[in-house]
């Protein structure tokens, strides 16, 4: 059986370039419609990674993300469900699968372990592992408590390794493209972030520790870490309102907003009562000059408007199965970016691809621990405004 044991820092990170001479809001997409997670440098030696986690998600994202990574190789899996083990030995026959951490820490000493086991397992097996001597690439939610990610944050320190965690929405190449106009402010510094996501969790969910309804800890990492890249610091305020549904347990309704020290807001509502059309996450960026969109997920949709200038109508026609951002523009739009087909797992790829070079380089990773444990006490201020009915000042 597995036994699962038990300051503010704002990097500034490379976003992906333009084509010489153009830029955004001129209609140019960017240089390709998505990068390629790169190979690691030159080096010849492969790095090891190894599972401790062995779900739907090891499966499905990172299993093929670990493979789209030049020079990573990953070695074992452990999980202490023997129909895990078996499903995951499906997709990778040639790999030796434990049914404990501690077996898998004790036969191999990998470069890196990637923790996919539920969240409340995250910080004993992060800790496990760098006591172990390897460098954690942690899934998201990274932790179900602040006080958590503090003790996986000294651990790293003592054992002279390095934590990220997979928040890899910013990787996303629609995302990207709307941290870029925020960034370079080629339409004026960002004013407003809005983000809604309405959908019905399906039936099967509650057996999984998703089906515990805790939408803002599970899904609003995401669009913290979206804002966070936006307005380029943390909140200074959280305000929240989560009415309980007769749907199911926990916050099935979030209504969350973000105030930040330049003066910008982030607004978020997580929709999972709704019936209707399933709209995966979907972000409006307002500047004094534009306002920039992007939706995640399929968008085929055809469309006739009127050109308020010359009457005439005009056919519209979208169509991007990985999601698309766009400017909003008063006779029509201009597409920034569309997404891969697989965006989850070329976006896990990508932001797994970057943390290994970083780390390699002796640099400080993208979404690092010290990130994380910022978003994890933003998402508890979210939950203690709704529970206390008040807005909750934060020190970043």
């Amino acid at each position: 059986m597995l036994v699962y044991p038990g300051d503010r820092h704002v990097a500034q990170y490379r976003l992906p370039t333009l084509r010489a001479g153009s830029g955004l809001g001129r209609g140019t997409p960017l240089a390709e419609p998505f990068e390629k997670p790169p190979s690691q440098g030159r080096a010849t030696r492969v790095t090891t990674i190894a599972f401790l986690g062995l779900g739907e998600a090891a499966r499905a994202i990172h299993l093929p993300a670990c493979q789209s990574v030049r020079s990573l190789q990953v070695v074992a899996g452990a999980d202490p469900c023997e129909e895990s083990r078996s499903q995951f030995g499906r997709k990778a026959p040639h790999l030796a699968l434990y049914a404990s951490a501690s077996e898998l820490l004790d036969a191999v000493q990998p470069d890196w372990v990637l923790v996919a086991a539920p969240p409340s397992h995250h910080a004993a097996l992060c800790i496990q592992a760098l006591e172990a001597g390897a460098h954690v690439f942690c899934e998201k939610p990274f932790v179900e408590a602040s006080g958590e990610a503090v003790a996986i944050l000294e651990a790293s320190e003592k054992a002279s390794r390095v934590v990220a965690v997979n928040l890899e929405f910013p990787s996303m190449p629609i995302h990207a493209a709307l941290i870029e106009a925020a960034r370079t402010q080629v339409h004026g510094p960002p004013l407003l972030l809005s983000a809604w996501q309405t959908m019905r969790m399906p039936p099967e969910e509650a057996q999984t520790w998703r089906g515990e309804g805790k939408s803002m800890q599970e899904f609003g990492t995401h669009v913290v870490s979206l804002a966070h890249e936006v307005f380029g610091s943390w909140p200074r305020s959280v305000a929240a309102r989560m009415p309980k549904s007769a749907l199911g347990p926990g916050d099935l309704v979030d209504i969350v907003t973000l105030e930040f020290p330049c003066g910008g807001v982030a607004n978020l509502v997580l929709n999972r009562v709704c019936s209707g059309r399933h709209r995966y996450l979907d972000l409006r960026l307002d500047t004094p000059e534009r306002s920039l969109r992007s939706s995640i997920g399929g968008r085929a949709r055809a469309s006739v408007s009127i050109s308020p200038g010359k009457k005439t109508p005009r056919l519209e026609v979208d169509l991007a199965r990985g999601g698309m951002a766009w400017i909003e523009e008063a006779s029509g739009r201009q597409v920034l970016a569309r997404n891969p087909d697989e965006v989850f797992v070329h976006s896990t790829g990508l932001h797994l691809s970057q943390v290994i070079k970083a780390v390699a380089q002796g640099e400080q990773p993208r979404w690092g621990a010290r990130d994380a444990v910022q978003v994890v006490r933003v998402v508890e201020a979210a939950y203690r405004a709704a529970e206390e009915g008040r807005v909750i000042n934060l020190d970043g």
